[in-house]
């Protein structure tokens, strides 16, 4: 994630495909490293350049649309590109979970990129089938328009590239979610990893929002860092200054918190409030998975035919608000019309325009920020998840052991970090006791969905902003 904006520097000040291609090449390379590794170290390192090389792989799909497709057609383009993504998002872990199982074990996830089992030819050569499949198509096929940049010389685009600012950018961002445990206590403590498991608070002191406080300043201390005027800045400040494409940024991230906040809680509350099993959650978080998949396609034609995408942002926003709000009655007694129906709303939603701003910040800037565009709109997006799971998690597990403090004659070993997760309720908890515990994860799975309701309203009110914006501007215009 932190490294998507230093994409979007490397894709304007370098030719649009030689950076893609290097990025396929860096990911196929990360994808040995992890398949090979021998420990977690180097386990880490892999995904850790797997992982930036995605970023540069979306960030590099993303600006390639915004060349070679008119405007008028991109929505339809990217929506088809981010239904890919969530097909990719969810077939990956089920996928995953196959090979885990299976006699291939879990490296097989990765030895997938290679060539078919002829793994050591391909490692001499030093790329994979896919890489190098990848490799020949763009090559012959792709001309992608290129910029006024790309002509300086080297040492001009070096002097110009501020990637030295992507380390304190990249420190800054687990800081709300660092913490550690000591003597049975959670306290937050800057430079530890992110943790989203196991988390819990005896309160919410003053520390929490102090702490989470000083990484937002951190943040924003890197952001108006003076090096950032420059206009090949990591994140350019007057990219920032336009004040619809600033508008649709926080519109992404506020959607893309939506979508990760209950995307990641809808499984748990099938699995431990209903008592499914991890296969069946699955199958019952489709309605939502689905709907969330084709519904950008939907919005992505109709705003090609119309040429009107504003109208959509404030709707659709309109509607995961009111699926969100459905989404935190759901208990252990809701009908499968419920809870399907309250999913496919929220996801409708959500869906018509998680993809807008993939399209409208880059149209709303110069053509020379479209990289720049596209890696904040897809940092933003990924933003977003993290913050509101950090904060859900808290919240989760904090609601979740007082209302277990409240269950008499519970074993007090049988805490809210414990149960906090997929886990088997029955093997931890009593048979009398297992209504109830199930009516605490309700509650608490209740309150953490909350999450979502303010940030699908602030997106209806800045759909509504950009359509004000928009009126002005015609109206100044005529």
């Amino acid at each position: 994630m932190a490294f998507q904006p230093a994409h979007g520097q490397i894709f304007s000040l370098f030719s649009v495909k030689i950076a893609f291609l290097g990025s396929i090449l860096l990911f196929e390379i990360g994808s040995i490293i992890s398949a090979a590794a021998p420990g977690s170290i180097v386990f880490i390192f892999g995904r850790l350049v797997c992982g930036a090389a995605a970023g540069g792989i979306w960030c590099g799909v993303l600006t390639l649309v915004a060349h070679v497709c008119p405007p008028r057609k991109r929505y339809l383009y990217v929506s088809v590109v981010t239904s890919m993504y969530g097909v990719a998002s969810a077939a990956g872990p089920l996928l995953g979970g196959v090979f885990t199982d299976s006699r291939v074990t879990w490296r097989f996830c990765f030895w997938i990129n290679l060539l078919l089992g002829n793994v050591c030819r391909l490692l001499i050569q030093g790329f994979t089938a896919i890489g190098f499949l990848s490799f020949v198509m763009i090559v012959l096929f792709l001309q992608p328009p290129e910029l006024s940049e790309l002509g300086k010389p080297l040492t001009v685009k070096k002097n110009s590239s501020e990637l030295t600012g992507l380390a304190p950018f990249f420190l800054s961002l687990p800081s709300p979610a660092s913490s550690w445990r000591l003597n049975g206590e959670v306290r937050p403590t800057p430079g530890r990893i992110l943790e989203f498991g196991a988390v819990y608070w005896d309160s919410f002191s003053k520390s929490l929002p102090s702490y989470i406080s000083k990484s937002a300043s951190k943040i924003a201390q890197n952001i108006q860092n003076p090096t950032n005027s420059s206009p090949s800045a990591m994140i350019p400040t007057q990219a920032l200054r336009n004040f619809e494409a600033l508008l649709c940024l926080l519109f992404q991230l506020f959607i893309s918190m939506v979508i990760g906040i209950q995307i990641y809680y809808l499984p748990i509350y099938f699995q431990s409030v209903r008592g499914h099993s991890a296969a069946s959650s699955g199958v019952l978080t489709l309605p939502y998975i689905m709907t969330l998949l084709l519904s950008p396609m939907a919005s992505g034609a109709y705003i090609t035919a119309s040429g009107h995408y504003i109208p959509v942002m404030w709707i659709g926003a309109s509607l995961a608000v009111a699926g969100s709000v459905l989404l935190t009655t759901l208990d252990a007694n809701s009908s499968t019309a419920q809870y399907g129906g309250y999913q496919v709303l929220a996801a409708l939603g959500a869906g018509v325009v998680q993809q807008i701003p993939f399209t409208a910040v880059p149209l709303a800037l110069p053509s020379a920020d479209v990289a720049t565009a596209s890696a904040l709109v897809s940092f933003c997006n990924n933003l977003g998840p993290v913050v509101v799971l950090t904060l859900g998690n808290i919240l989760f597990t904090n609601v979740l052991g007082r209302k277990l403090e409240e269950i008499a004659g519970l074993n007090g070993s049988i805490t809210g970090s414990k149960i906090s997760g997929l886990v088997d309720l029955g093997s931890l908890v009593p048979p009398q006791f297992l209504g109830d515990v199930r009516h605490a994860l309700a509650v608490a799975l209740n309150r953490t969905l909350v999450l979502a309701i303010p940030a699908a309203a602030l997106c209806v009110c800045i759909g509504i902003g950009i359509q004000l914006l928009s009126w002005k501007k015609t109206k100044s215009g005529e």
